[in-house]
């Protein structure tokens, strides 16, 4: 992604459910070379899929554009929420019970990062 002119204004904020989402965001950058605060991508944990409404219209009404990050079982309700503040949708990348996706996303990251590069 080229960053030539960019004036520190977040270009594009990706609403996630938690931390570990961002934590798996930032690893699969990395992967790539990528830095996401550079290229004016800020990834933004809402402590819970049930804010998404709320953050998404104070998001999207200061001026960012916005993506989210989510569970296939959530659709509809993160789908109203997004639509609501008029932002883009993204697929999540897997579905667990809370705590195993702090404990996997990055491995999941990587494992994927290796098979790409073999």
């Amino acid at each position: 992604m080229a960053t030539e002119g960019f004036t520190g204004r977040v270009h594009t904020t990706v609403i996630v459910e938690g931390h570990s989402d961002a934590e798996a965001l930032h690893a699969l950058a990395g992967t790539y070379g990528r830095d996401l605060a550079a290229a004016g991508v800020d990834v933004q944990p809402m402590g819970g899929v049930t804010n998404i409404r709320t953050v998404a219209t104070r998001l999207h009404a200061d001026g960012h554009r916005l993506a989210g990050l989510y569970d296939a079982p959530e659709v509809r309700f993160v789908r109203r929420g997004l639509a609501a503040a008029g932002a883009e949708v993204l697929a999540r990348f897997m579905t667990s019970r809370s705590g195993r996706k702090e404990r996997y996303a990055r491995l999941l990251v990587e494992a994927h990062a290796a098979r790409v590069r073999a």
